[in-house]
């Protein structure tokens, strides 16, 4: 590792902190969400690193939101403003596939406000929901499908509303692949998922909130059936061999 480049290694570095601060978020994990928020901004890790600081002032500014929600720390409070409006410069910019990121952060930060009713928190949460899902962006439409439920659920104590949004976030982080997390969640919301007048799992359940599909069904279908291997597609298959340091690979054999 010693004959590695400093700023490379400085690089995986900062974003292994970020992907364990978006997990610790996923996860609810707020501990080590405050220990790797600080970490970040103390090494200012957005800056020259480019792919990462739409995520890292989404997930910073999420985190800091919910910790302030828990502990009432008035810091946390203006750092998820603070980087909030940081990702409001992005938009204005007209920087892509940023808004859905920015009205999921609004409408967070309304729902922590008193003089916000129910249905503005709730309109801007299916706002943000629907223009992930119009983008494509799963993960993010599971992310704020969640948020929008456990809203209902903590300030509302509306279980069926929020039993709603609960069940098509499970559907959605299932369609992403993050089994790990429905399995999180089926833990966390046990008693709203598994509702008393249901029997059981309450099955498919929809909020209601749908985009636009983002492309043709018929252009869907037609590219699910190319497979670029074909060798009529002129696309050959090779071995991908990945080496690690062996300094890395005594630490991960530990």
């Amino acid at each position: 590792l010693k004959d590695r480049d400093p700023q490379q290694m400085k690089t995986r570095v900062r974003g292994l902190w970020m992907l364990v601060n978006m997990l610790a978020f996923y996860f609810d994990d707020m501990k080590v969400a405050e220990d790797t928020a600080l970490n970040l901004i103390k090494y200012r890790t957005h800056e020259g690193c480019t792919f990462m600081v739409v995520p890292f002032l989404q997930f910073i500014s999420l985190n800091a939101m919910e910790i302030f929600a828990r502990t009432r720390k008035r810091k946390f409070h203006k750092l998820g403003r603070r980087y909030l409006k940081e990702l409001k410069k992005w938009v204005d910019n007209k920087s892509l596939n940023v808004h859905h990121r920015l009205s999921m952060l609004l409408a967070r930060q309304a729902s922590l406000k008193p003089r916000h009713d129910r249905e503005t928190v709730q309109a801007m949460y299916d706002q943000a929901i629907s223009e992930a899902r119009r983008t494509g962006f799963t993960h993010d439409a599971a992310l704020a499908t969640e948020l929008a439920g456990r809203y209902l659920a903590r300030h509302h104590s509306d279980k069926e509303g929020a039993r709603r949004y609960l069940v098509d976030a499970v559907e959605l982080y299932t369609q992403w692949g993050a089994h790990a997390k429905v399995d999180q969640m089926e833990e966390a919301y046990n008693d709203i998922l598994l509702g008393e007048d249901s029997g059981g799992f309450c099955g498919s359940l929809y909020s209601g909130v749908r985009g636009k599909p983002r492309f043709p069904s018929e252009l869907e279908t037609k590219h699910e059936k190319l497979d670029p291997w074909k060798k009529e597609m002129g696309v050959r298959r090779r071995s991908t061999v990945i080496s690690l340091p062996q300094g890395l690979q005594d630490t991960l054999a530990m």
